[in-house]
């Protein structure tokens, strides 16, 4: 008897410790799996189960356990969509069905619509994809206010921002006046100096700018000769002056001062040697070496898959020879290759492009006779078809907290990546925008309106 009790006693040792490691296993398994991007597909298993329970099915099932498997379909893929939005939104709405602010929810390879609401916000509808390259998609939507605008009290025809000021020019009685940040007036100034832009003046071929702290006209004096800048025929890039007197910079930039410069615009600076970046607002890149044989004169330079392009003439090309895409099918051994720039996205004519970051651009132009946008972001490209009315003339484009601001002479467009469509927010005539301040003109009145304001 106590014999025989000791060996019941470890078969119940065995049988628990059995127990214990089936169900790490379990547990391990299905880790394993979850950590792979893949779930236990339960509606499909009792399936399978009812299947294989009849006998005749069962001989043909243990025949081949593979395609068994692969047809039982024991494991699915899963992808999680986690949205998080400022403020938060009165509802989140994902194919119908509520979804909380910042949770993570599994969901199959699908497209799926989602719809945010918040009152006095703009109503956001996004269709996402899901597919085995996007199996995680986060996202935190800075939502923005409706247009609610407020009016300025002082009349004027252009302004422009520096130092925590906006400077304004009324054209009819030439008066210049500096508001605040609040555009609160802070001073009003009469001068029959030429105004040139941003915060440049020039009288008698000299050139001034406003003195913030002093309030004042003061000459610009040369770093290299130390007497009053003078320039005849200048232009103002971006927030650079350039004189073509001597063909130089009035300004500080980044380009070598030995190197004389041959072009420049809004986007560039072409040396002899080198190509620099003349955008205050892409840090992307800085300069690149001139390698192609060719004298070039490009609107922009932007990069697709981490290779620098140059936009030239609605094409797009390559900067560097060693960067030119080999047409391989046009080799044999006895055939020097033929090399031959290849358009890297699909795109007839390019009007507009606009680079954020490295590999993250927004290209506007014609394709198949259509107008679109592309934005390639990351080895990703996504494609928005225009509307026939929208123009490429006088675009310009920002990014705010993730959203894409399209502005023209009389319209204010914004996007964000994922929306179904492009959203016009302004219709009249646009003086400036700084930041998240858009200044414009309605009905001979001034208002300033603020998206980022809470």
């Amino acid at each position: 008897m106590i014999i025989k009790s000791y060996q019941d006693e470890i078969k119940s040792k065995r049988r628990e410790k059995s127990v214990f490691w089936f169900v790490v296993f379990l547990f391990t398994a299905y880790l394993f799996t979850f950590f792979q991007w893949y779930n236990i597909n339960f509606s499909l298993i009792q399936e399978y189960v009812y299947k294989i329970s009849k006998v005749e099915n069962l001989k043909r099932y243990l025949s081949s356990p593979t395609d068994t498997f692969k047809r039982a379909e024991l494991l699915k893929p899963f992808w999680i969509i986690k949205i998080y939005t400022v403020p938060d939104p009165d509802s989140i709405i994902v194919d119908g069905k509520p979804y909380n602010n910042w949770a993570k929810v599994i969901y199959n390879l699908w497209y799926y619509d989602v719809n945010i609401i918040k009152k006095w916000y703009i109503s956001v509808d996004l269709g996402i994809v899901l597919w085995k390259n996007n199996q995680f998609y986060s996202n935190i939507i800075n939502l923005l206010k409706s247009t609610q605008y407020t009016r300025i009290s002082e009349d004027f025809d252009e302004i422009s921002n520096f130092d925590w000021i906006y400077l304004s020019r009324s054209k009819k009685d030439w008066k210049f006046k500096v508001f605040d940040e609040n555009f609160k007036l802070k001073k009003l100034f009469v001068t029959d100096y030429n105004y040139i832009g941003y915060k440049y003046f020039s009288y008698n071929n000299f050139i001034y700018y406003y003195d913030v702290e002093k309030a004042v006209l003061k000459p610009i004096i040369s770093r290299e000769t130390w007497v009053y800048v003078s320039c005849s025929n200048f232009n103002l890039f971006n927030r650079s002056l350039f004189c073509y007197d001597n063909m130089k910079l009035l300004t500080d930039n980044n380009v070598n001062k030995k190197e004389k410069i041959q072009y420049i615009n809004n986007n560039v600076i072409i040396t002899e040697k080198y190509i620099y970046n003349n955008n205050p607002f892409t840090y992307s890149w800085n300069l690149y070496r001139i390698e192609s044989s060719w004298a070039i004169r490009p609107d922009s330079l932007i990069h697709i898959n981490n290779i620098p392009y140059l936009i030239e003439n609605e094409k797009i090309i390559s900067l560097q020879e060693d960067n030119q895409i080999i047409d391989e099918t046009q080799t044999d051994q006895n055939q020097k290759i033929v090399s031959i720039i290849k358009n890297p996205i699909k795109i007839d004519e390019v009007k507009k492009v606009k680079e954020f970051s490295q590999d993250e651009n927004l290209i506007f132009g014609i394709y198949e006779n259509k107008k679109i946008m592309i934005l390639t972001d990351y080895h990703q490209e996504y494609r928005f078809s225009l509307p026939e009315d929208f123009s490429f003339d006088e675009l310009e484009i920002y990014k705010f907290n993730g959203y894409y601001v399209l502005k023209n002479k009389l319209w204010l467009f914004v996007y964000y990546r994922w929306w179904k469509d492009i959203i016009k927010i302004i219709e009249w005539n646009i003086l400036m925008i700084d930041n998240w301040i858009i200044v414009f003109n309605k009905e001979n009145k001034i208002y300033y309106l603020n998206l980022n304001e809470e």
